[in-house]
């Protein structure tokens, strides 16, 4: 499949999540589409008003204005059902699925469920692009093309302690083409017993997990002489001062808040952990 096969397509990004938006911008880009990003109703429908873009990507729920409310003025303006919209929302409701879609999008996409790849396909569909491949057909090594390759380099182990799926999906990515090995735990349960199994060079750890929270799997895995030399990088949504002072003097080695972390970044911190000259 063609690299750029959303090359000139203008895409409007309408979603306040900001490290959902970051993925998906990455995933469109990757493609050759411009994206512009809002976090506002307001602003992302003024400007479509202003410059009607190849395609809409729509959160339903936005500070200003609703998507609700975005649906309703394109609707009148009969922007819509011409501009294709695809809705990307918390509520997979069926109810409220039906009410969007009698207000002419073309497409809806379930953020518990979200898979990147998966946004590409219900473009490539929306805009009737030929030759669309299912996600599991399109293949990986479009990611090299914007992800650095290092040749020559002695491989670093990762273990992530992830339950975003979204998330682990980019890193797997990451991880591959940066050559890493990684293993995957989505709980804090199973952690130390992976740790101690896979012997990771350096441990990236999320702090809100099931089972056991990543302050407890932290202080687990430094008590135990197996691995407690290992480096732990914590990757977190929390961002307050007092969960990083916990979280250094549990024993780790460096704290990455996600929303303003760029994977790219992650996995340079990963090989400086690990002792690893590029």
């Amino acid at each position: 499949m063609n690299a750029q096969i959303l090359a000139g397509k203008k895409l409007i990004l309408a979603e306040d999540d900001s490290f959902l938006a970051s993925v998906i911008i990455q995933k469109l880009e990757m493609y050759g589409a411009i994206v512009k990003h809002f976090t506002n109703g307001e602003e992302c429908l003024q400007a479509i008003q202003e410059s009607i873009p190849d395609l809409l990507l729509l959160d339903i729920y936005l500070p200003g204005l609703s998507g609700y409310q975005i649906l309703d003025a394109l609707a009148n303006k009969k922007i819509i059902p011409a501009l294709p919209v695809i809705v990307i929302s918390n509520s997979g409701q069926p109810i409220e699925i039906d009410k969007i879609q009698k207000l002419g999008i073309r497409d809806y996409i379930i953020k518990a469920n979200f898979e990147p790849d998966e946004v590409i396909h219900k473009i490539m569909e929306a805009l009737e692009i030929n030759n669309v491949k299912t996600p599991n057909e399109i293949p990986m090594a479009i990611y090299e093309s914007v992800t650095p390759v290092f040749e020559n380099v002695e491989v670093v182990r990762v273990l992530v302690v992830e339950d975003d799926p979204l998330l682990r999906n980019m890193l797997s990515v990451k991880l591959s083409n940066s050559h890493c090995p990684h293993m995957f735990s989505n709980d804090g349960l199973q952690a130390l017993e992976l740790a101690v199994q896979f012997e990771p060079q350096v441990i990236v750890l999320d702090l809100m997990l099931p089972g056991k929270d990543g302050f407890e799997v932290l202080a687990e895995l430094k008590a135990d002489d197996r691995v407690k030399s290992t480096p732990v990088v914590i990757f977190s949504n929390k961002s307050g001062d007092n969960e990083k002072s916990k979280a250094m003097e549990l024993g780790a080695s460096a704290y990455r808040v996600k929303a303003m972390t760029d994977l790219n970044e992650l996995i340079g911190e990963l090989r400086r952990l690990a002792k690893i000259t590029l």
